[in-house]
């Protein structure tokens, strides 16, 4: 798991792809701090036949609600990548 967070509050094309424009915060897998809506999320990978690896990227309004926003079944592997930045922090 990840997050996101884009120096200038948007994480745009441009924060995505400038060095500098967005720090990643990789943490270990998911666990019961996540609440109940994140372990659903992460549960039900395997029940979308994914297997090996995808990056499910979930926004979190202001009133704590989740919303996902796509699951992405090829992301990227660059070196400004969220993927494996999140590999790594699970070991």
């Amino acid at each position: 798991m990840a997050e996101v967070r884009a120096k200038h509050g948007v994480f745009d094309y441009k924060a995505k792809y400038t060095p500098g424009e967005a720090s990643i915060f990789a943490r270990r897998p998911l666990n019961g701090a996540d609440g109940p809506d994140s372990r659903r999320s992460h549960a039900s990978f395997p029940r979308h036949r994914r297997r090996d690896y995808a990056r499910v990227d979930v926004m979190v309004r202001h009133n704590g609600e989740p919303v996902v926003l796509e699951v992405n079944t090829l992301p990227g592997m660059t070196e400004l990548s969220i993927l494996p930045e999140a590999a790594a922090a699970a070991g």
